[in-house]
């Protein structure tokens, strides 16, 4: 198959784009390190792939998922995947990167909607359209096991839904570190038509705009769907005021801004007088 390249246009266009990253070796260690962990833990039968066939209990999947999710963030294994392809990203982003603290491990067995946390905008949950989501197949799933998104919905004004209270997750819970939510906001119905299965396959990226509509509600496929995503950000860009101070963290600052931090840690008078130009934009 063709290596795909990151489009400017279309991901301008579109919200999102596939690329294929440069350095795997990554992601071929996270890989093996969820499912050297899952085969020792589970069984040595076990493939990320065959998962759900050994793992019955939805209690018992959420509790490896989260070893799974603790296990790979307290290691930052996650970073690599930046940090070994900094020239593609700086390509995209610029100089100066913050990468999200944490990483999300996601795995969804095949016919369980509970696995899933259905379709939204991250906007919807306190970051902003400034912000953008990597993420990295573990498997390669077909299209009925593909996330979906819809096309140019960064565009769209409001969306309709309806908030609503889980039965299941609680805030602060395993499960609402691991991404699910405990007052998630359900999408109008009319929204289904827009949203369509984006593939990508492993060794690719699928970056998009945290203002583009996307989500899985089932994993159609005959195997199981493992990932991980990540938010990562121009340093100076904007943000909600109610995200956590410590929800991203310095990932690279170029030539220029390691000069000017320098110069304003023994000028902090002048520093307290800057304002961001993003506050003077005008619509």
């Amino acid at each position: 198959m063709e290596k795909r390249f990151f489009v400017p246009s279309d991901f301008v266009n579109n919200g999102y784009d596939v690329f294929e990253i440069n350095n795997k070796d990554g992601l071929n260690e996270i890989r093996f390190f969820i499912e050297d962990y899952l085969k020792n833990k589970i069984s040595y039968d076990l493939s990320l792939e065959n998962y759900h066939e050994f793992v019955k209990s939805s209690d018992e999947h959420k509790k490896h998922q989260f070893d799974v999710f603790e296990r790979v963030n307290e290691k930052y294994l996650y970073k690599r995947l930046i940090e070994d392809n900094l020239e593609q990203w700086v390509n995209i982003l610029g100089p100066d990167i913050d990468i999200q603290s944490f990483c999300y491990v996601r795995s969804a067995r095949p016919g369980k909607p509970e696995d899933n946390i259905g379709f939204h905008r991250d906007t919807f949950y306190g970051n902003s359209a400034y912000e953008t989501s990597s993420l990295f197949v573990l498997t390669d799933n077909d299209e009925n096991g593909a996330i979906k998104l819809a096309k140019g919905s960064h565009k769209w004004g409001g969306i309709k839904y309806e908030k609503v209270v889980s039965d299941s997750v609680r805030k602060g819970s395993n499960e609402n570190k691991m991404g699910f939510l405990y007052e998630p906001k359900i999408l109008d119905h009319s929204y289904s038509d827009g949203l369509v299965p984006v593939q990508s396959k492993r060794g690719e990226c699928l970056l998009f705009n945290l203002g583009t509509l996307h989500g899985l509600e089932v994993n159609h496929d005959d195997i199981s769907r493992w990932s991980i995503d990540f938010r990562v950000k121009p340093a100076f860009s904007p943000v909600s005021k109610t995200l956590r101070k410590d929800y991203y963290m310095p990932l690279r600052r170029g030539a220029l801004t390691s000069v000017a931090l320098e110069y304003y840690r023994n000028n902090q008078e002048e520093h307290r007088d800057m304002i961001s130009n993003y506050l003077e934009m005008e619509f």
